[in-house]
């Protein structure tokens, strides 16, 4: 899973990484910086679908907050 902040929601810690690049040179494109989180876990489930819609349920009630976030993962079998 892997959250980040909606668009038009300002990202300090981006900014300020962003900010760090700079200062050292990098051609880094302004407001290209984003920091989000990436979590990996484990599901159990009889299918590709329930797996989904397990993933979605946790990350809408515990992952991402729904308000200032957004969220995408991929799901692996294994």
């Amino acid at each position: 899973v892997y959250v980040s902040l909606r668009d038009g929601v300002l990202d300090t810690q981006g900014r300020s990484v962003f900010k760090s690049l700079k200062s050292q040179q990098f051609p880094i494109i302004e407001h290209s910086v984003r920091v989000g989180k990436s979590i990996h876990l484990k599901l159990e489930a009889d299918n590709k679908e329930q797996a989904q819609e397990q993933l979605e349920r946790i990350c809408e009630k515990l992952l991402a907050n729904p308000v200032i976030e957004q969220y995408d993962f991929t799901l692996t079998e294994v």
